[in-house]
């Protein structure tokens, strides 16, 4: 886990803001980690840091926005950036449901937030990604070698005797090709969870899995990758695992 976490807080009650702001300052503090926090109380603000700040860690959204409302923000993030942590805040705790659709790490209440709530929050950030961004592959490709972060890594197809790896970039897809066999691949990536062999010829990464129609695997991007009856099973319990681990 890098030093410096950059986090958003998006929310029109200038108070809570504040209280917010404190709380997220002092936990890190403790926890020797410098935050950059950028204050904002529109959707509209908050996209113009984003233009500004391209590698935001934590979102901390309010649902009620004025104007653009916190759910339709937060389709909007996910439109351009999968991986930053989204929590919402929120008065009303029947929004939580609608904000798990954007893939909400945390849903805090307002009038039932505590310090335990907000650190807690933090700490599974922090834990997440530092796991996360340990994890490396080497591969070769020709004359080149790459280092990949597993966390990044979309989904691997192999396809005579190459092996394609795909990542995920932000907004965008980067292939590298290698000569090594799958098998040998599935078992340096064996000790990420997140990534799981559904057909004999594709690994996934659960983290870009959107859902499972009719023995296809629907990627973030809408890809869709075959799913052999061998692994079928399996995939659902590892799914619902990893969803599981996430929640």
């Amino acid at each position: 886990m890098k030093d410096i976490i950059n986090i958003i807080i998006c929310d029109d009650d200038l108070v809570f803001q504040e209280k917010l702001y404190n709380l997220v300052s002092e936990y890190l503090c403790t926890r020797k980690i410098k935050p950059n926090i950028f204050l904002c109380k529109s959707g509209e603000e908050l996209f113009e840091m984003y233009d500004k700040n391209k590698e935001i860690d934590l979102v901390f959204l309010d649902v009620n926005l004025n104007g653009m409302d916190g759910l339709s923000v937060a389709e909007r993030i996910r439109n351009v950036d999968k991986d930053v942590y989204i929590a919402f805040i929120s008065s009303y705790g029947e929004y939580a449901v609608s904000g798990y659709h954007y893939n909400a790490f945390r849903f805090i209440v307002k009038n039932y937030m505590v310090k335990n709530h907000v650190t807690e929050c933090l700490s599974a950030v922090i834990k997440d990604k530092s796991e996360s961004n340990d994890e490396e592959i080497i591969i070769s490709s020709g004359m080149d070698i790459y280092s990949l972060k597993t966390k990044d890594i979309f989904y691997i197809e192999s396809k005579g005797h190459i092996v394609k790896v795909y990542q995920k970039k932000k907004d965008k897809v980067v292939l590298y090709t290698t000569r090594i066999k799958l098998d040998e691949l599935e078992r340096e990536l064996s000790v990420d969870r997140s990534i799981v062999r559904v057909h004999k010829s594709f690994l996934l990464n659960l983290k870009y899995l959107a859902s499972i129609v009719d023995r296809r695997a629907i990627l973030s991007d809408n890809t869709e990758i075959p799913v052999s009856k061998k692994y079928y099973d399996s995939l659902i319990i590892q799914y619902m695992n990893y969803k599981g681990r996430m929640a």
